[in-house]
């Protein structure tokens, strides 16, 4: 596994955790973890952009269900961004990934 599969993975299980904390109705604490995604996503966005890891066509569809998920969580729609993550974003990661 390389280094880019390691942070999808890191990025998937922590935004599978939120999820998780938001299904269960723990917004406050989701929010405080969501932080350390972010932190993540920035890390990653180095490494792609330095490395050229993903197409324009991913870098879209990245951009597009992460704008999806700033709506959600401005809107205070905590289970929408949940059903988002789980079902949407961490799938897309994951698919980026090489194996």
């Amino acid at each position: 596994m390389n280094i880019d599969a390691l942070k999808i993975e890191e990025i998937v299980t922590e935004l599978s955790g939120i999820a998780d904390l938001f299904y269960r109705m723990e917004f406050n604490l989701g929010m405080q973890k969501l932080t350390r995604v972010v932190e993540l996503f920035g890390e990653y966005v180095v490494l792609v952009q330095g490395n050229n890891l993903l197409s324009v066509e991913q870098i879209q569809e990245l951009n597009e269900l992460l704008e999806f998920s700033m709506t959600c969580i401005n809107n205070q729609d905590y289970i929408l961004f949940a059903d988002l993550v789980k079902f949407e974003l961490c799938q897309r990661l994951r698919g980026f990934s090489p194996a």
